[in-house]
């Protein structure tokens, strides 16, 4: 995730700071100008205007409104208010404009927020549910579950329907996120036509960055979130397999959920030729190419593990290998995260997430809300166990069924 530090004295009223109405209004202006200009989305402004106001304002009817109009109007009810609340209420209307747009990602938080956000996070450790979201054309739906969570405990299986979430009715993934929220969530879902309640408690989730065994000349490695030394990890790994003699390499991007779009596309890189092109970052502006640069090569066939809650850098690097051919992907659909965000660290503490771009495959498709298709589709595959010999049976039941395609 890209953060960028603004260099200019900006916002300064959420600090704490007791602005002029002019002053903190120019600020606001100015984020405002930020959020419509870096946004992935193309939208009406007058549209998305509009829509904020009828947040801010329930009980009064906007027409589509253009900036002038909109600025006119806070101008007007700003000069009633005293100036903690005219600090609150910006602080409101920014809230208005994210939630105005159809970014599922954006956010703004507050230093509390950002605090309470750490702790739930230690290294690959954090607290939740397990579960992976993702939007389909009738609904919202468990798109994976991780291994040993909360979610996986309480019997939620991928394809559950989401219904509602602590009582309010889901539709959209965007209805969905920042709901998900420590210490318990009430779901109703839908299994098929039945229905049901589910109460789950959060608990601490641990991820498997990296994990790698070695037998009878078959390489596995396994990664659970993909960080910034992964590619070195994998390289030196691929090495030492090497050395062993291996014939083919197991990558499992099982329960993948995501990570450093940088080293997905490196370890991608040492199974293409140079100049393969790898992924393409598009935003509303521009589109540009990442090719390999990679200065290793390993010519080892490869298998790639998948299921719905591979994600993200994930995908990135299961769709470039599979685009050029140079891998067999194996498993479930994919989860579908294609957007890139960026988070502007602000003065005070304070943090404006949006989503910026989204990337494409070699093949020029998104990625994101469609994920990407196994060549061979199996859901009841078991995890790799290097131990009493099961490993080469599972890989040889994996080759015959490739085989068989």
């Amino acid at each position: 995730m890209k953060k960028y530090f603004l260099s200019f004295v900006l916002f300064c009223f959420l600090a704490g700071f007791a602005w002029p109405q002019q002053q903190a209004l120019s600020y606001f202006l100015f984020l405002l100008n930020q959020i419509y200009s870096k946004t992935l989305f193309k939208i009406d402004q007058k549209i998305w205007l509009q829509h904020s106001l009828r947040i801010l304002f329930p009980y009064r009817k906007f027409p589509p409104t253009s900036l002038n109009q909109y600025t006119q109007i806070l101008e007007e009810y700003l000069k009633e208010l005293p100036q903690p609340q005219r600090n609150l209420f910006l602080t409101d209307a920014i809230q208005s404009l994210l939630a105005s747009l159809p970014d599922p990602y954006a956010d703004f938080l507050s230093p509390k927020e950002i605090e309470e956000e750490k702790k739930e996070h230690h290294g690959n450790t954090f607290i939740g549910f397990g579960l992976e979201l993702a939007q389909h054309e009738n609904g919202v739906v468990v798109a994976g579950i991780l291994p040993q969570s909360p979610a996986k405990k309480a019997g939620v299986i991928p394809g559950d329907k989401i219904l509602e979430i602590n009582g309010r009715k889901i539709q959209t993934l965007k209805d969905a996120f920042g709901k998900l929220n420590p210490p318990d969530v009430f779901l109703v879902l839908q299994r098929g036509k039945k229905n049901f309640k589910k109460k789950i408690h959060a608990g601490w989730i641990h991820l498997v960055p990296f994990d790698a065994k070695f037998y009878e000349h078959i390489g596995y490695v396994h990664m659970e979130v993909i960080l910034p030394d992964s590619a070195k990890k994998f390289a030196d790994t691929m090495n030492t397999f090497q050395s062993k003699g291996i014939h083919l390499l197991v990558l499992d991007l099982r329960d993948c959920l995501g990570g450093n779009v940088n080293s997905a596309a490196k370890i991608s890189g040492y199974f293409l030729h140079p100049q393969d092109l790898i992924y393409i970052q598009e935003s509303r502006n521009f589109h540009q190419a990442f090719r390999n640069m990679a200065q290793k090569h390993f010519n080892v066939p490869l298998v790639i593990l998948t299921d719905g809650a591979t994600a993200s850098a994930g995908e990135l690097l299961t769709g470039a290998l599979k685009d050029h051919h140079a891998a067999w992907v194996y498993g479930e659909k994919t989860l579908g995260k294609g957007f890139m965000e960026t988070t502007w660290l602000l003065p005070g503490g304070w943090e404006l997430r949006l989503t910026t771009a989204q990337y494409l495959l070699p093949n020029g498709k998104a990625v994101q809300g469609r994920g990407i298709e196994p060549d061979v589709t199996c859901q009841t595959f078991p995890v790799f166990q290097c131990q009493t010999g099961k490993f080469a049976s599972q890989i040889e039941l994996l080759l015959h069924q490739i085989g068989e395609q």
